[in-house]
């Protein structure tokens, strides 16, 4: 069969842009290809429709015969309508033909199941997903404490063995009016029981540089509180918010403070302050950690770390030797990554939970080439952009570490959708592990969670959503006694943060 009369293959979603993310049901997508037949006669052809997802592995195929009238032709088809085989991800949609497969027309897409609103109320459970539909729903507490009247984003939590939680906020105000210096006081959150909140500003010296200033927070063993931060620019001090468009009037990128409390962050001692320029300025998202006796271990990310490559982002693990006076021993971990999130599992492991920027694992060698230090050159998406940039941009990666975080490797992705970061790991007392992420973009944004059985190797196909919002929600959990999950959801507008308490059912 010759297609030599078929030209101006188009393959796309109805009535939705490339790359763009769907709300798909049971039904399926739609997809629309178009071609024109420049001859003057009918001419029929077998095509071949293959979709395949993220890692290039075949999701469906389908044969289409079809016959093309002269001029322009516009076939409707049907893909994926088959629920149980394929819920959420991106996919490569591509139409070849039967006789040598030589592709004719592609088109890239998302999908993410239908998905009923959660309720900002008290007691709206958790709905779990399966099939795209919901099979099931967890009991839930919500609850909003009382906060500042001005924006707080992406909380830090810790937990003290005494069981108090508390809760740092990477960023603060960032609309604040002339004269209004309010962002330099992070506020600071904390519960003996998850329950019962109370909400303080806290005065730290020097003070905190604006907006996303808070670098990493954490708890040690006997109960002390680390928070470490940007201070405020080295720039005459002026009663006047600072320019949100330079980041010099923001925070001082190239010294991170570290602030201590031994009485519950009801005081703070004087900061001991790290310049940090040896090692690459410092920003991003972490946590506090003690890595082994002795050793305490900071999270962020670094630029300017790489000496070739000077203002690629790397998270970092970055530890002191001496209680926190000095932090000279850094693990840089993949390139082009950001918001990192460690936990140590029962079998001895660091799992990592790492935000990629761009396309993961880039860097330039020693000649100035571009190479990928992962291997994802070969990925079948690697080269492809749309929307949101890069299609291997901003969703979570999954690390490992047997060394106590000086080498990770087994390098994965946990999540296919862009915009499906930060995310988190913790672990319940029966071993389970619980993988809970931003899901920013639409068609749903809120918070969802996986789980795996096999400590992060696998994850079980259900989906659990946390919660639903319109402006995304950076969670951050802790795990009590009796494994009940205390999940505090930041947000980036309006309405608050709220207080998310639940619990994994053991059947489930």
């Amino acid at each position: 069969m010759a297609l030599t009369e078929l030209t101006n293959f188009r393959l796309e979603a109805v009535d939705r842009e490339w790359g763009e993310v769907l709300e798909c049901g049971e039904q399926g997508v739609e997809l629309r290809l178009v071609a024109t037949n420049q001859g003057s006669r009918p001419q029929t052809a077998r095509l071949r429709l293959r979709v395949t997802d993220y890692f290039g592995q075949e999701v469906s195929l389908n044969t289409i015969d079809t016959t093309f009238t002269p001029g322009l032709n516009e076939l409707s088809l049907q893909v994926l309508e088959r629920a149980t085989t394929f819920q959420e991800g991106l996919v490569l949609a591509r139409v070849s033909s039967e006789d040598n497969d030589v592709p004719l027309a592609e088109t890239v897409f998302g999908i993410f199941p239908k998905i009923p609103p959660v309720a900002e109320e008290p007691q709206a459970p958790i709905s779990v997903i399966a099939g795209r539909r919901v099979v099931d729903q967890l009991p839930a507490q919500r609850l909003w404490p009382e906060m500042p009247d001005y924006f707080r984003f992406d909380p830090i939590i810790a937990q003290t063995r005494d069981g108090a939680i508390h809760v740092m906020f990477q960023e603060n105000h960032t609309r604040a009016p002339e004269g209004d210096l309010r962002a330099q006081r992070p506020t600071f959150l904390t519960s003996p029981d998850g329950q019962n909140w109370t909400a303080s500003q806290l005065t730290l010296d020097p003070p905190v540089g604006y907006e996303q200033a808070v670098r990493a927070f954490g708890a040690m063993a006997d109960g002390e509180l680390l928070v470490a931060y940007n201070p405020v620019p080295d720039v005459p001090v002026t009663q006047q918010a600072p320019d949100s468009n330079d980041i010099t009037t923001m925070w001082n990128p190239d010294v991170l403070c570290i602030a201590r409390s031994n009485d519950g962050g009801k005081s703070w001692g004087k900061s001991n302050c790290v310049d940090m320029r040896a090692h690459g300025s410092a920003s991003g998202l972490g946590r506090f950690h003690e890595v082994s006796a002795g050793v305490i271990g900071m999270t962020c990310t670094l630029r300017r770390a790489d000496p070739g490559d000077t203002n690629r982002p790397y998270n970092a693990l970055i530890r002191s030797h001496d209680g926190g006076r000095t932090w000279d021993d850094v693990s840089l971990m993949m390139p082009n990554s950001a918001e990192c999130q460690l936990r140590q599992i029962v079998s001895g492991r660091w799992l990592a939970t790492v935000r990629s920027v761009g396309r993961p694992g880039d860097q330039h060698g020693e000649q100035g080439e571009l190479v990928n230090v992962l291997g994802l050159d070969s990925h079948p998406f690697y080269e492809l952009t749309g929307v949101q940039g890069y299609v291997m941009n901003k969703r979570t990666w999954a690390a490992e570490s047997d060394d106590e975080g000086h080498h990770w490797g087994n390098v994965r992705v946990l999540t296919t959708l862009v915009g499906d970061t930060p995310g988190e790991l913790i672990q319940l007392h029966d071993g389970r592990v619980v993988f809970i992420y931003c899901h920013r973009y639409g068609p749903l944004p809120g918070v969802c969670a996986r789980v795996s059985e096999d400590e992060g190797q696998t994850w079980r196909p259900e989906l659990l959503v946390l919660r639903t919002h319109p402006h995304g929600s950076y969670p951050s959990s802790t795990v009590l006694d009796d494994d009940t999950i205390v999940s505090v959801l930041g947000y980036s507008e309006e309405p608050p943060l709220q207080i998310l308490r639940w619990k994994l059912p053991a059947e489930f």
